[in-house]
């Protein structure tokens, strides 16, 4: 009986400590992703318009970082770095004839047509594991407030921007989310300089306040 007794409170020990190296193995080995934007966007081929612009900046818009716990599917972390200005410098570059950075609207240089302050309102990732699909997907969500020189806003334009990419396609990498997210990341970088492209002068308060200049 008392070896019985004894085997069986080393059977429990055992299993105790098995239970508690799988505890921490697997907390161990949650992954983490951390990815540092460097996007390429091509400079768009369109007819620029005779306008003179001020952009303001915002210091927060180069600053945002994306950070997001999936259940059982690790952490992600995206640091956006200058990625925000420089994609929407693209986009005016083509847009206006002339475009000047501005530090605030009191600071603001003589001539200017409009003054614009771009903002990054959201950044949304969605996993294959999540949805599903075959697909890492990035969701971005922007607003472009538009103001007269004397600071009367003309219009909040609000748009969204997406890019995908297919998991399978990077199957052979040592980091398949890191690079596809940020390839994801880059097509809704460029669908935002598409967007802001094509469309900005198809919104109808843009239009209106337009035909006065």
């Amino acid at each position: 009986m008392i070896a019985t007794q004894n085997t069986n409170r080393h059977r429990g020990f055992f299993i105790l400590v098995v239970a508690l190296g799988l505890l921490t193995f697997g907390s161990g080995c949650v992954s983490r992703t951390e990815i540092a934007l460097q996007p390429n966007l091509p400079k768009p081929l369109i007819q620029s318009l005779p306008i003179r612009a001020g952009i303001y900046y915002a210091p927060e818009l180069d600053e945002f970082v994306f950070e997001e716990k999936v259940q059982g599917f690790g952490s992600y972390k995206i640091e956006l770095q200058n990625t925000q200005s420089h994609m929407f410098k693209t986009a005016f570059d083509a847009l206006f004839d002339d475009v000047v950075p501005i530090q605030s609207f009191e600071t603001q240089p003589s001539g200017l047509d409009v003054l614009i302050v771009p903002r990054l309102m959201e950044f949304q990732i969605s996993l294959p594991q999540q949805s599903r699909s075959p697909h890492y997907e990035v969701w971005l969500r922007y607003s472009v407030e538009l103001y007269t020189p004397k600071g009367q806003q003309i219009h909040n334009w609000g748009f969204a921007a997406y890019g995908k990419v297919n998991a399978q396609n990077y199957q052979m990498l040592s980091n398949t989310a890191a690079h596809a997210l940020e390839d994801a990341a880059n097509w809704a970088l460029r669908d935002a300089v598409a967007t802001i492209s094509f469309f900005f002068v198809k919104e109808p308060k843009i239009k209106t306040w337009m035909a006065t200049l």
